[in-house]
């Protein structure tokens, strides 16, 4: 079994938030300005800002309580034009994604991003909003009956199913703020959105079968961990274990046969097994950059074959009557072409394009 912690969202308040930074909010603004710019010629330039030697691209728009959106590979950052006065309401909000969480590790995935925030103000306090707890096991194969063997403290449950088998559960809704459960074949959730191919090599690595293996995740909101009396990130780190420990022993549990009455019924042995997950087990590393790249990389083949194929037949039409397309000399015009692209349109050489990119990876 692999556990870790999937989402994490926070806010972060800042001693002196408008006056220290004042000088990055001004950047910001110059920015989005020039993204809604891009927007408007129809450009597929994206803008980008370097903060402390991090880069982010910035987005067009704001949110409700942000007026500036940026985001990278690894992090979404959102940041208020100035403090306000409601003093529950934090200037910085912060989403640590999932592929910065797995490669890094949640504790210092969140050490990283805090320092960064942390060079251009003094940090008072932050406050966690949402976090994600996870285990991904090869240990189950769920059907439609076991929904029946589910019992726990939540009010209702959906039963997912793809191709007319069971794919996934949900207990819970997220939108009591509190505690909802979503239990779902993992396997097949990356082999349909061809997504997050890395973590075939994660499983691997761990020893599971890669290809029966399912997510038990409990999203955590606000609303719990006020009850709880857990206010900052630092404070559900130090007490992950039992937060685990309740939801999988008093939220939600998972029951075997042994007696027709649900209540005299025992856990499930492999339930029980993951009760205890989190137990002496710290934050590590469990993906390495060049591997979830390469992975993110190869699932962009197909498309480009596919532009490139489209592309091929258009400009061959009249020569479709051929045996064998010359396939060096197609290509070699189209790295011309694109050349002249980035050269006359973009201004920019194709190095110079390849680096801009790159930098939105490199944390």
């Amino acid at each position: 079994m692999i556990q870790n912690i999937d989402t994490l969202i926070a806010s972060i308040d800042i001693l002196e938030y408008d006056k220290t930074f004042k000088g990055l909010l001004c950047e910001l603004a110059r920015k989005k300005e020039e993204a809604k710019s891009q927007v408007k010629d129809n450009s597929f330039e994206t803008v980008q800002i370097n903060i402390r030697g991090m880069f982010f691209e910035v987005f067009p728009n704001g949110s409700r309580h942000h007026a500036y959106i940026l985001h990278n590979d690894m992090y979404e950052l959102k940041f208020a034009n100035y403090r306000s006065t409601n003093e529950d309401s934090y200037p910085v909000y912060v989403k640590i994604k999932s592929a910065c969480l797995w490669e890094h590790g949640y504790k210092r995935a969140w050490q990283i991003i805090s320092e960064l925030i942390g060079s251009i103000g003094q940090i008072i306090t932050n406050k966690v909003t949402r976090i994600d707890l996870c285990c991904h096991t090869d240990k189950f194969n769920f059907k439609m009956s076991d929904i029946d063997n589910f019992v726990g403290r939540y009010r209702s449950d959906i039963v997912y199913r793809s191709d007319r088998n069971v794919s996934g559960f949900s207990f819970g809704t997220g939108a009591s703020k509190t505690v909802m459960c979503r239990i779902y074949n993992k396997t097949l959730e990356v082999k349909q959105k061809n997504s997050k191919l890395w973590f075939f090599d994660i499983w691997k690595k761990q020893g599971l079968n890669i290809d029966n293996v399912w997510n038990i995740e409990f999203e955590l909101g606000r609303k719990f961990f006020k009850q709880c009396n857990m206010e900052t990130v630092e404070n559900v780190f130090e007490h992950i274990s039992s937060i685990w420990k309740y939801c999988t022993c008093e939220w939600l549990r998972y029951i075997d046969d042994s007696s027709s009455r649900k209540t005299r019924c025992n856990n499930d042995r492999v339930w029980s097994e993951l009760q205890n997950v989190f137990n002496a087990k710290d934050s590590r590393s469990l993906v390495r950059k060049t591997e979830r790249l390469n992975r993110d990389a190869e699932k962009l083949v197909p498309s480009i074959i596919g532009y490139i194929t489209s592309y091929l037949s258009k400009k061959n039409i009249d020569r479709l009557d051929c045996k064998k397309l010359d396939i060096e000399d197609c290509m070699e015009d189209i790295l011309s072409r694109g050349l002249q692209y980035l050269r006359d349109i973009k201004q920019k050489t194709f190095d110079e394009e390849v680096n801009r990119k790159s930098a939105l990876l490199a944390v």
